[in-house]
């Protein structure tokens, strides 16, 4: 139980300790035991009311090497306009969203506006000052 995690690791921390956590938000799923938690910065602020989350090494991540993200409202999220990237000069990225609605097995997903890849959420708390 994540609730019952949260209590334990808090009760664990010394004064004036941080928090350093790497959740799963968006993974395969499994049905081992069971699949029920799915974590977002939101939820982690949650489970930890305690603790202050403002620190800017908070990031997301993803499998690929050194790939780290702002915890923004997207969270990751890869979009599949090709003018999104084109605004930002990333020519080849904005080419190959592009490319994707060509072939018609693709055309599904370039009907969605973002897909969210396989990440975990790095968050870093410290406790309020009184």
């Amino acid at each position: 139980q994540p609730v019952l995690m949260a209590k334990r690791v808090g009760d664990l921390r010394l004064p004036g300790g941080a928090l350093v956590l790497s959740v799963p938000c968006a993974f395969v799923y499994h049905a081992y035991p069971d699949d029920y938690w799915r974590f977002t910065p939101q939820g982690v602020k949650k489970l930890f009311p305690d603790l202050d989350f403002d620190h800017p090494g908070n990031c997301l991540t993803t499998g690929i090497g050194g790939d780290l993200h702002p915890l923004d409202d997207d969270l990751g999220r890869i979009q599949l306009r090709g003018s999104y990237y084109r605004e930002r000069g990333r020519w080849w990225r904005a080419l190959f969203v592009d490319l994707l609605r060509v072939f018609p097995m693709y055309r599904w997903l370039t009907g969605q506006r973002k897909v969210l890849p396989m990440c975990h959420i790095n968050m870093i708390g410290k406790r309020r000052q009184p």
